[in-house]
């Protein structure tokens, strides 16, 4: 992508456009989990295995920002892209938005079922192991769609506000994710949502960040002490996230 070109309103990646992920990451997750050595041997073999069959790939949208009022947030100024979303509380975030980034990035299910078929051969440090990869995979990619809506941000000069995501900060029901799901072709990444609101593939995330020129950050934080998951979350422990 041509970076003397401001960014495009709407924009789908695949692994091509994403920086190597390396086993490094990984073992971060693993050391959280106990002692490295004993993991070493297994799992990089496993990760050999996971390089070749996970499928990182995202869409965002870029629309403008309309109205928060209340505790509902509108966005899409053209009719066909136009939502009201109720995210209660976290509404708070996005009252400096001028426009939003909407997307959803997934790693795709090979990971996942690679896991499940470990386990039912009772190989089960394997299946543990490839949720790790999966966890580590995923985080890293959220990430790289951080990095990506933060320079569209740059582009202005503006800053950006808080990831927000339906059903993981307070006010925000997971119900809204198929609402906000509507405006994006999630078919490009092989993602659905299902009559319950759930992302398919597992390993899959939609949100919303803020852009504007009254954010005082440049890169896109955390919601932590408005998560739904906060007194739980072995990221936030491990990371410093307050």
């Amino acid at each position: 992508m041509n970076p003397k070109k401001p960014m495009p309103d709407l924009i789908t990646f695949n692994p091509t456009d994403l920086p190597e992920i390396l086993f490094e990451d990984f073992l971060k997750r693993v050391a959280t989990s106990g002692r490295v050595d004993r993991f070493l041997d297994p799992a990089e073999k496993i990760f050999e295995h996971a390089r070749k069959i996970w499928r990182p790939q995202g869409v965002l949208r870029r629309l403008s920002a309309d109205d928060v009022e209340g505790e509902k947030v509108c966005i899409g100024s053209r009719e066909k892209n136009r939502l009201t979303l109720a995210m209660g509380f976290s509404s708070r975030f996005l009252k400096e938005a001028h426009q939003v980034m909407v997307g959803v990035y997934s790693i795709g299910d090979e990971l996942r079922q690679a896991g499940i078929r470990a386990a039912s051969r009772h190989r089960h440090l394997d299946s543990y192991l490839y949720d790790l990869i999966g966890l580590a995979v995923l985080e890293q990619t959220g990430k790289a769609v951080n990095r990506i809506i933060e320079k569209t941000a740059a582009e202005k000069s503006w800053g950006v506000g808080p990831f927000l995501s339906p059903g993981s900060v307070h006010g925000w029901d997971l119900a809204e994710q198929k609402s906000l799901c509507s405006i994006l072709p999630l078919h490009k990444i092989g993602v659905t949502v299902t009559d319950n609101a759930v992302l398919t593939p597992f390993h899959s995330v939609s949100f919303i960040i803020g852009l504007g020129p009254d954010y005082d950050e440049k890169t896109v934080g955390s919601t932590c002490r408005v998560c739904t998951e906060r007194d739980r979350c072995t990221i936030r422990k491990t990371s410093g996230d307050t």
